[in-house]
């Protein structure tokens, strides 16, 4: 991995975001990636399924879990102390719900926490996916 590459990988991860943009984020995202988990009818932005009716409220409650696990290993990484937390709360964000940038947090924090073999494996998956 280049240094641009790194340097870009740092510049994505921390580019800050309110709660409020996070969250219509999450919902331009959810249309194209979540689905309902019962008719897998793609997700237009309503707690209710328009397809089946079946309640999406936990779904929605599990991928802002993520964001704010995300923002808490940023935070943790930034603190420039706290390198093992930020693993620790990026490995659980990516556990409830797997992103692009989540796979990114968790690949820096694997460098800032010297797993170089892991992070190395993890950055090489991302850039075939691009």
């Amino acid at each position: 991995m280049s240094q641009l590459q790194i340097a870009d990988l740092r510049f994505q991860i921390f580019d800050p975001q309110s709660y409020q943009s996070a969250i219509s984020n999450l919902k331009s995202k959810m249309d194209s990636s979540f689905r309902c988990p019962t008719c897998r009818a793609p997700w237009r932005g309503a707690t209710t399924c328009a397809r089946c009716g079946t309640d999406l409220t936990a779904l929605m409650r599990v991928a802002v879990r993520a964001w704010e696990l995300r923002e808490a290993a940023r935070a943790a990484l930034y603190a420039g102390d706290r390198a093992t937390e930020a693993l620790a709360l990026a490995r659980a964000a990516c556990r409830l719900h797997t992103t692009p940038q989540g796979q990114r947090l968790l690949a820096l924090t694997l460098l800032a926490t010297g797993h170089l073999a892991e992070a190395h494996a993890l950055i090489e998956q991302l850039l075939d996916r691009e």
